[in-house]
């Protein structure tokens, strides 16, 4: 909402108070490099290019770490990962096997999308492909999914996961799947971001929102127009 008199935004501002929309750097979690020492049995990388070289000074970062999400903002891209840790099914609208995916906006194009949640009880099969890993492009094993049709709206085990670094150009996330940890590392750098997933486990790592064509959901019951991925991710 525009900031002027009688916006819904000028009504909150009012009542917040200006220090509230004042950001501060210092007010979001940095941390320093991790050392992951694990030995990486399964590894996949990412590639996803800029069309032109970027000063990666000019990247703003925040992190609402309660909240789950991860941000970064530059004038070509906006870039989202979820990683959560706390989950109260009693004081939420509903939950997605979301943890640990990523939302991109490069040059003012959806290059990856939040599919939405496209129905919430009445075609409960649909409800579930929207809401689990099958349309969020996140690392899993092979097979490992959730489906809990008696509860549409949240999962009775759902993954829990701990951000172990965040800084302006980086951030690293874990998820506990199947007696292993999954992790996933990204790295902005001036020509793309890198994504690398990897675990401990011999397990394969699957992407089963790559292999689809899911489209996104813009409203209750509507499909829209764009895919969930909508350009090819450079594997490596």
């Amino acid at each position: 909402s525009e900031d002027r008199k009688g916006s819904l935004f000028n009504i909150i501002k009012k009542f917040l108070g200006n220090s509230f929309f004042d950001i501060n750097p210092e007010n979001f979690i940095i941390t320093k490099s991790p050392i992951i020492d694990i030995k990486k049995r399964n590894e996949k990388k990412f590639f996803i290019p800029f069309k032109n070289k970027i000063k990666t000074k000019d990247i703003r970062s925040y992190g609402f770490v309660d909240f789950g999400l991860y941000c970064y903002f530059h004038n070509t891209f906006s870039f989202y990962i979820i990683c959560k840790n706390k989950y109260d099914p009693s004081n939420s609208g509903h939950q997605h096997d979301d943890n640990l995916s990523i939302d991109l906006v490069l040059n003012n194009k959806n290059i990856i999308t939040d599919p939405g949640s496209f129905c919430y009880t009445n075609d409960i099969d649909t409800r579930n492909k929207y809401r689990g890993i099958e349309s969020h492009f996140a690392p899993r094993f092979l097979s490992a999914s959730y489906k809990d049709s008696s509860y549409p709206f949240y999962y009775t085990n759902l993954l829990k996961g701990k951000m172990i670094d965040f800084k302006n150009d980086c951030f690293t996330g874990k998820i506990f799947l199947k007696n292993s940890w999954i992790f996933r590392t990204i790295k902005i750098n001036d020509t793309g971001i890198n994504i690398i997933d990897f675990s401990e486990s011999l397990k394969n790592l699957d992407y089963k929102v790559l292999k689809n064509k899911n489209k996104i959901s813009t409203s209750y019951r509507v499909y829209g127009k764009n895919k969930i991925v909508e350009k090819k991710i450079n594997e490596e």
